[in-house]
Order: structure tokens, then sequence, then C-alpha cells
């Protein structure tokens, strides 16, 4: 959210690696404190980020995994935006994104968010093609020591914990959560089993039934650090989740997966030797998926075609597991008064391995199933995904150079080796001009990448689509122009304007020739222009505003269509009034308008929404106690995120949960 002053609130690291306020960051950057979310009533980095202009959040279909769209970039795999723990990138190597059990990160720990939306690739690589989201725990932080519990609607609970210790020179900071919930029960009132009903004169289909929403997590976060040395250890859990809609579109009543991560993350601030600086710093992730799913319901009948009758529906069991090592030397020299430079050597390797298929089908030559005697282990013979790994390495340089007291100069590159494909170059270029004590003005251009994910480039046996192992990383140029401008003491604004050109955008086409093959390609040119402006107003002593507003246009050029899913018009806004006696109130808006749809997609126009939560604080005098009570959906409005066209999809979108209401307390010492 927009910020008043120059306090350590209004400071990023995200956009250059090193400390600045946001007004002069060479991005367009925001950042979300704690403070932010209690007023917001958020118990879920998904709901804060719903702040961020040009930010909207959205879901997949398969467990209602949760989907970043900036300014209009918006793909069923959600791989363009990078999503950082604690500076450590939550990648996976199978989809390319977070993975399919991150769902519901538990706001109770989070320090701060810091945000880029716009490419960043010449600091971080792949996948900060549309922006960065960097959550910094409390762990990390050493702030907010205290322990918290809520319960709320659809036998939701929660419980969390925060603390901090200092031993000589040593920190130790800790930040663990456990949570659980039966999940809301929106109506799916058709899923694509319907259609193949239709299709094949059958009645297989559980719509009209509810998505599955049901899940647990444990999240634990761990900080030690001294004068020398950082180190952080994650561990982050989803265990019993529902399928949401279904892995393909179709309501699964009886599937399940679990997920688990583990990191660590280590810095050595080595001792500066004259003018000259240097970290070392490593990190390691491991990451394990378990789903156990029933992709289609009993009664689908396929004889007609060489396929088979499914009496008790079809199966997939399905495992990974992942290990992602980093290593990254930086050089910092400060021997020059007007600039800062820093030179950053890295290697990765991720390896997907030990993947284990079994499945009561297999796919015939026409598309359809045929049924095998139970569950059977094919992931030796026909596995969807054969096990891999892959190999980059980096250098990076940037230079911060103060041409003048209101002036700075910011250029930098990134060149990645990739094992898979070759080879990406990425640069940066920012020019900052605070022109007045309180109005600053920023130039800004950058190139950024995404990399084929190992679906995308491996997939084998699937009906729904084929790898490509010659796909090319997608690749964007960005233009954007900012300003910051502290009108009073009492009202601050930003407002932006951007325009990108997306290249080699890699989407699953359908054959018209081979109904049963969906090759993956790098099919799209995209090109997108865009503005957004924000407002704080400190309206009175009690009164208090916070706003922003996103447009953006997209046009996919060989076909003319807009990107799908995203909203061309998105509208937030915070009341928020701080009363007596300990008591506080806000009232939080939404309002996502003018979502498109493939010209080739037959489906009615999504519908726009609006949504208002309402929010009361009571804390008392000494700042100890905190009694929260929060109405989601305050009007008990329906409405839908938007999916995508698709072989399977479902015919009215994702509906999502009506009203709710939760109530937590938390002690601070």
């Amino acid at each position: 959210m927009l910020l008043f002053g120059e306090d350590d609130k209004s400071f990023v690291e995200i956009a250059s690696g090193q400390r600045q306020s946001i007004a002069r960051a060479p991005a367009i950057a925001s950042l979300i404190t704690a403070d932010d979310i209690r007023r917001m009533g958020a118990t879920t980095l998904e709901e804060a980020l719903e702040s961020v202009p040009g930010l909207h959040v959205s879901a997949n279909t398969f467990s209602y995994t949760s989907a970043f769209y900036i300014r209009g970039l918006a793909t069923s795999s959600n791989s363009q935006v990078l999503v950082l723990v604690d500076g450590v990138p939550m990648t996976q190597l199978y989809g390319g994104n977070r993975g399919f059990t991150w769902n519901s990160f538990p706001a109770q720990l989070i320090a701060r968010v810091e945000i880029i939306r716009g490419p960043a690739s010449a600091v971080y690589g792949a996948e900060a093609l549309a922006g960065v989201i960097n959550v910094v725990t409390h762990a990390s932080q050493g702030t907010n020591e205290s322990v918290g519990v809520r319960a709320g609607s659809y036998d939701t609970y929660a419980v969390w914990v925060n603390d901090y210790y200092k031993i000589s020179d040593w920190s130790f900071g800790v930040s663990a959560s456990f949570g659980q919930t039966d999940g809301a029960t929106p109506l799916i009132k058709s899923d694509a089993q319907s259609s193949l009903d239709r299709l094949f004169f059958t009645s297989a289909s559980l719509a009209p039934g509810p998505a599955q929403l049901e899940g647990k997590g444990r999240d634990l976060y761990l900080h030690v650090n001294n004068q020398s040395v950082e180190l952080d250890i994650g561990y982050m859990a989803r265990n019993d989740l529902g399928t949401g809609g279904g892995l393909i579109a179709v309501i699964d009543t009886e599937g399940k997966q679990d997920g688990e991560r583990i990191f660590l993350n280590g810095t050595y601030h080595i001792p500066s030797v004259g003018d000259w600086r240097a970290d070392l710093s490593f990190n390691y992730m491991n990451s394990q998926t378990v789903a156990d799913l029933r992709l289609l319901p009993p009664g689908i009948d396929y004889t007609f075609a060489g396929g088979d009758y499914f009496p008790e529906g079809a199966f997939e069991d399905l495992r990974i597991k992942e290990n992602h090592f980093r290593i990254e030397p930086r050089i910092y020299y400060d021997g020059f008064d007007a600039h800062k430079l820093w030179l950053a050597l890295g290697y990765y390797k991720g390896d997907m391995y030990e993947i284990r298929e079994a499945r009561n089908f297999i796919v015939n030559q026409n598309g359809f199933l045929v049924l095998l005697p139970g569950l059977v282990d094919v992931s030796t013979f026909l596995p969807t995904l054969p096990e891999q790994s892959k190999t980059v390495k980096y250098i990076s340089v940037q230079d911060q150079w103060q041409m003048a007291a209101d002036w700075e100069l910011t250029t930098g590159v990134r060149i990645d080796e990739y094992s898979d494909f070759g080879t990406e170059v990425n640069p940066r270029l920012a020019i900052v001009w605070q022109s007045t004590y309180n109005i600053t003005t920023k130039i800004l251009y950058g190139h950024a990448f995404r990399s084929p994910s190992y679906e995308e480039q491996f997939v084998q046996t699937s009906p729904l689509a084929q790898g490509n192992d010659d796909l090319q990383p997608e690749t964007i140029d960005t233009l954007e122009l900012g300003v910051d401008y502290a009108i009073t003491d009492d009202v601050h604004i930003t407002a932006n304007v951007f325009m990108y050109e997306l290249s080699d955008m890699i989407r699953s086409i359908q054959d018209p020739n081979e109904p049963n093959r969906a090759p993956i390609e790098n099919v799209n040119t995209v090109r997108a222009h865009g503005y957004e402006a924000e407002l704080a107003w400190h309206i009175s002593p009690s009164w208090n505003l916070n706003g922003n507003y996103a447009y953006q246009e997209t046009e996919i050029q060989e076909t003319g269509d807009t990107l799908e899913a995203a909203p061309r018009h998105k509208v937030y806004g915070l009341l928020s009034f701080d009363g007596i006696a300990g008591f506080s109130s806000s009232l939080k808006s939404l309002y996502v308008a003018d979502r498109r749809r493939l010209s080739i997609d037959s489906r009615d126009e999504v519908k726009n929404y609006s949504r208002f939560d309402w929010i009361v604080n009571y804390e008392n005098a000494a700042r100890k106690h905190n009694v929260q009570l929060v109405i989601k959906n305050l009007l008990d409005k329906e409405y839908n995120e938007a999916t995508y066209y698709g072989r399977l999809y479902l015919q009215d979108d994702l509906p999502m949960p009506g009203r709710s209401l939760s109530t937590q307390y938390e002690y601070r010492w």
C-alpha cells in the first residue's frame, strides 16, 4: 500500500538488491506491511495482494490454487510471476510455477511483502517476467512477538506464534502456524464431464456439485544471524487438500493431495577489504507432491470408440520429488562516491526425481481411455513425464550512478546460460529524477524472460497436451513512466503508464486435423499498454482512505484476441476509522471488470463483480491484546473467477465463496 513519510516502512530491497525508498527505487514497487495486513483483515498472502494496483488475485481450477496476474499477463500456468519467501524462489520445475499445493500462505507470519510490477530478470533471472513478490516473515525480521488463534466459517481454525531471541551477538527468530478448514462449498453448476455426457449420451457428471476446498496447512520459519552469518530455514506443508474444480475440470469428490517443501538459505558476509566487500549465498529447497485423484467419475463409457466402460471412474496417483540448489558469490565495490556497483556469479541445479505414476487406464490411439486391471505403475513404460534435470550458470552486474543530487541512473544486465535451451541476456535501465522534495519521476526499461517448464517441454502421454523440447523461453520488453507525488503531508499519489511486447508466448495449440493432439509451441506475440494510479489520504486523525485503479489492454497479434482471465479494469479501496477506546474499523472494496474470452470460446461473457469486506479491531492501550472480527463478502455476492478455454473446462468458470465470518485473538509481548 501507499505510505506516508520516509520511515523504515517506506523502503524496499526488491528493486535493486539494496535498500532504497519506494519513490526512488528503479522499479514500480509496492509494499504491504504487517499493519496494512491487520487493517485490511487479510488472513492469507493472497488476500493482502488484492490491494496492489495492477495485480489481480485469481484461482486455478485444480485445488483453487492461487494465481497472480500482473498487468494482464494471465496464463493457465501462472509462471510469469516469481514468488520468493525470505528471498528463496518457490518455483517448481514441473509447472514452472509455485506448484499444485501452494495455497493460503498465513498472513500472520508476514512482516512485509515487497512487490515489483514489471520485468526483473536483470536481477532475479527466469520467471521474473511480469513481476516479483517477496514475502518477508517475522522470523527473519525479529518483529511482532506474538501468539494468536482464529476461528471462522466452514470449521476454519488457525493458531500461530512469532518470537525473537537475542543471545550475545546472535539473534534467533521463529514464526510458526497451523491451520485447517473444511472449506467453502461454492456450487459448480456444470463441469467438463457435463459436456462429455451430452456428447457421449452418458450421465456420469457429479455436477451440479460443490467445489472441494478443504485442507490443512503447517508453516515453520526459523532465522539465525550475527554480524557475519544469516541462516533461514523454512518448512511448508499442505495436507488433505481438496481438488477444487478437479485436475481436468471434472468434479473430484474422492481426490486429495499433499505437498511439502523445506528450504535452507544462508549468507556469509565476507569481511570488507578497503572499498571491497562480498557476500556468499546459497540455498537449497526440496519439494514433494503426492496426488491421489479420481480424474473422471463412475459411469464414463468409451466402448463406442474402442475404449472401455469405467464403473468406478478413472484414477491416477502421482508422486513428484524435486531438488533445487543455488550458490551465488556477490562482490560490491564502494570506491566511487557516486556509484554503487555489484557483480554476481551464480550456479543453479534443478532435479526432478523419483516420479511415480499409477493409473487404472491408458489412452488408445483414438484418444479414449482403456481400462487396466486396477492401479498399474506406468512410471517405467508409459510415463506422463520422465525424470529430468537442468543447470543454469549466470553472471549479473549492476551500477547505480548518482549523476547529481536529484538524478540517479541504474543500469544492469544478467546473462543466463541454460542447459536445455541456451543463453538469455536481460538488460535494464532506470532513470529516477527527484525534481522537488515531494515529486519523483522515473523512466524504466527492462527485458525479462520465463523458461519453459518441464511439463511444457517433456510431457508425453497426456491426452490434453504434448510436450516440446524445442521450446524457447518467453521474453518481454517493457517501457514504463512513473510519478510519485506527496501533495501534502496528508495526501500522497502515484501514477504510472506502461507498454510491453511479449514474444514467443507458450501455448497448447489444438490441431484441427488431429483432434486428439494439442502440441505445446511458441506461437504468440502479445502487445499491451495500461496505467495504474494509487491514492493515500489521511483525511483526519481518525479517518484514512487508501485506493487504487488499474487499467490494461492486451492484444494477441496473430488473432486480435485479448489475453483471457485478467480484468481490464480493477478498483480497490480501503476506508479506515481509528475510533475511541482502542476500537477501529475498516471497509474494504474490490471491483473487477471486463475479463475477456478468446474469440473461439463460445461461453457467455464473464460477469463483472464487486465485493466488500468489513473489519473491526480492538487493541488495548498497551497494544498487547488485539481482537479482530472479519466479515468477508459482506453482501454475500455470487461471483466467479474466469477459467481458460481448452479441451476441458468449466462452463461457468470458478464459483467463489459467499459470506464468511472469522474472529481472532492475538497477544503480543
